[in-house]
C-alpha cells in the first residue's frame, strides 16, 4: 500500500453549476483511474484550494468529487483562509483518508491555521486551532463546532492575504471518531517510534508583479512574498504551538510563486526546526485523456479550442503546485526514498473551452 497527500487548485469553485460538477467528477475519476503511481490508491489527506463559499462547496465535494477521487476519503470541513478588504471570503476543503474496515486511516485530532496582522512591513502571525481544549487524542469529524469556527476568517487578520489551513493526525488503523487513539500509533510501512504529522495547504495570492507600476500590483506581490517568507515560521508554530505538537510538518498548495530553491534541501534561516524541504511537481503528467488539458495539441470537449501543455503545473507554463517538508529538529529522519511528488494534469481545461475546470494541475506526494 502507498499513501499519499493531495493538492488542487479549483479556480473559483462554488459547487455547481451541474455541468461544472460533473465534468469535474470525470476529471477525478480518471485521476484515479490513470494515475499510476496510486498502487493500490490512498490518499490520507486532500486539500481542494480557491473555493468561494463553505456551504455549498462541502456538500458538493462530499457528494460527489471526493469519492471519485477516492473512495476512501471524507470532508471533514471547508474553513475560511483568507478575506478582501471588500469582506469577499475565500475558503479551504480538507478531506481525509478514512477507507472503512482495517483500512489504514489518517486519524484527526485537530485542525488550526496561521493567520497573519501586517503593519508596514511587520508581519505577525496568529495561531488558532479546533479544539481550542482538545482531550487527549480523539479523532475529530465534521462537526457543527469545527464548521463554525472554519467559517469566521478572523477580525484581526489583515485583508488581501490567503494563509495556512492544517490537520494534525496520526496514521493508523481507523478509529471511530470521538475515540482515543493511543500515542503509540505508528506509521504502517515501518516499524519506527510513534510520529504524529501536520498537513497544511496555501491558496497564495495571484496577480501583481513587484516591478509594474501599478501600486495595487506591487501591494498584491508584496503580500504573495510576505506570505511565503513566513513558511518559517509557519512550521514552527505548528510544530510548538498545536497541543499535539507534529514531528513533521507538510506544506502543498498553490504558491503563485516559484519554490526559490535549489533542489534537495535547504536551511531558512538559523533555527533547524524551520528546515523546509521542497518537492517540486516537475514530474511528467500522469494522463492526458482526450479532452482535457496534457502534453501535445488535445481537442477541447465541446469546442475546436486547443491548447499546448508548456511543463510546470500551470496552464501557462509556471511551475506553481508543489510541497514544502519541515522536520523537528528532535524527529528521526523521514523514511528514505519519501516523499516523492508527482503531478497529475487531469483537471485542468484549456482557456476558452465551453466549461473550463482549473488552470493547475493537480498534485500528489507520495509519503510511505
Amino acid at each position: 500500500m502507498t499513501y499519499h497527500l493531495f493538492h488542487h487548485n479549483m479556480e473559483n469553485y462554488a459547487g455547481g453549476p451541474a455541468p461544472r460538477q460533473q465534468l469535474y467528477q470525470q476529471a477525478y475519476a480518471r485521476t484515479r483511474a490513470a494515475a499510476t503511481i496510486l498502487t493500490p490508491p490512498q490518499i490520507l489527506a486532500a486539500g481542494f484550494t480557491e473555493l468561494r463559499n463553505w456551504d455549498r462547496t462541502m456538500h458538493s465535494l462530499d457528494t460527489a468529487l471526493v469519492g471519485a477521487l477516492d473512495p476512501g476519503l471524507r470532508m471533514l470541513a471547508v474553513i475560511a483562509c483568507g478575506a478582501s478588504a471588500l469582506g469577499n471570503k475565500e475558503y479551504l476543503g480538507i478531506a481525509i483518508g478514512r477507507p472503512g474496515g482495517a483500512g489504514t486511516a489518517f486519524n484527526v485530532h485537530s485542525v488550526g491555521r496561521v493567520r497573519f496582522t501586517v503593519t508596514g512591513q511587520q508581519s505577525r502571525p496568529i495561531h488558532d486551532y479546533f479544539p481550542p481544549a482538545p482531550k487527549d487524542w480523539t479523532v475529530i469529524g465534521p462537526t457543527a463546532g469545527l464548521q463554525q469556527w472554519g467559517a469566521s476568517s478572523g477580525a484581526d487578520s489583515t485583508p488581501d492575504y490567503r494563509y495556512p489551513v492544517y490537520v494534525v493526525g496520526s496514521i493508523g488503523p481507523q478509529t471511530a471518531v470521538g475515540a482515543r487513539v493511543p500515542r503509540t500509533t505508528t506509521l504502517a510501512k515501518a516499524a519506527r517510534p510513534s510520529t504524529v504529522i501536520a498537513v497544511a495547504w496555501i491558496h497564495n495570492r495571484y496577480k501583481g508583479s513587484a516591478d509594474s507600476s501599478s501600486a495595487r500590483d506591487s501591494k498584491a506581490a508584496a503580500e504573495r512574498l510576505i506570505a511565503m517568507q513566513q513558511l518559517p515560521t509557519v512550521v514552527k508554530a505548528i510544530m510548538s504551538e498545536n497541543p499535539f505538537t507534529p514531528d513533521y510538518v507538510f506544506i502543498g498548495g498553490d504558491f503563485n510563486s516559484p519554490a526559490n530553491q535549489e533542489p534537495g534541501h535547504q536551511y531558512i534561516g538559523t533555527d533547524r526546526v524551520a528546515r523546509l524541504r521542497t518537492f517540486s511537481a516537475s514530474a511528467p503528467p500522469l494522463l492526458s485523456p482526450p479532452g482535457f488539458f496534457g502534453p501535445g495539441s488535445v481537442l477541447v470537449p465541446g469546442g475546436p479550442a486547443t491548447a499546448q501543455w508548456k511543463g510546470g503545473t500551470t496552464r501557462g507554463g509556471n511551475l506553481y503546485d508543489y510541497w514544502f517538508m519541515g522536520q523537528g529538529a528532535t524527529a528521526p529522519p523521514w523514511p528514505a526514498g519519501f516523499p516523492v511528488p508527482s503531478a497529475c494534469m487531469a483537471p485542468v481545461t484549456a482557456r476558452g473551452a465551453p466549461i473550463e475546470l482549473s488552470d493547475h494541475a493537480a498534485t500528489f506526494l507520495e509519503v510511505l
